[in-house]
């Protein structure tokens, strides 16, 4: 099974649901973004880095839809919310990936709002388009790659298999 590893607490926004049911908590996160395109479509296991993204913590979309507003990241305590890392969370389909397109002024692109417009400055973004996300109840523990896609080891696909086996039952 092929995989791809996102750090937190991005990866979260996408496996989990809001922390707060409170209105405004936004959507989950389908699009995920990255400096180069991928070829791959189809069935993709979501793995937690290990590594926190700064940016990430501090990012108004991830506060909004984890906390249902904005808060500060230290005080929020989002270290101790107790999200795993270093694990594979969910599975989702790869429905797409395309160069970001800008559609208006402001900035906003074809995937708002969590499609970025640039992945470096001067470089656009590539936007990969994930749907049908299936969380586990027991992250499947292991270490991440960062290439996209990457392959799952074969005793990591098979727990993740029955995590599958075990959601649809």
């Amino acid at each position: 099974m092929k995989a791809i590893t996102i750090r937190p607490p991005w990866v979260h926004a996408i496996t989990e649901p809001p922390l707060h049911r409170a209105s405004g908590a936004g959507f989950p996160k389908r699009t995920e973004n990255r400096g180069r395109p991928t070829t791959y479509r189809g069935e993709i296991a979501i793995h937690a880095g290990a590594t926190w993204c700064k940016a990430g913590l501090a990012d108004g979309r991830v506060q909004r839809y984890l906390h249902g507003t904005w808060v500060d990241a230290a005080a929020a305590g989002f270290l101790a919310l107790g999200l795993t890392v270093g694990a594979v969370l969910a599975v989702a389909d790869l429905v797409d990936c395309h160069q970001a397109a800008p559609v208006d002024a402001a900035g906003e692109t074809c995937c708002f709002p969590w499609g970025e417009p640039w992945h470096a400055p001067g470089r656009p973004a590539f936007h990969l388009v994930l749907d049908n996300v299936r969380r586990f109840d027991e992250p499947v523990r292991t270490a991440g790659q960062l290439a996209v896609p990457w392959t799952l080891p074969a005793d990591v696909e098979d727990a993740v298999r029955a995590q599958l086996r075990r959601a649809a039952s």
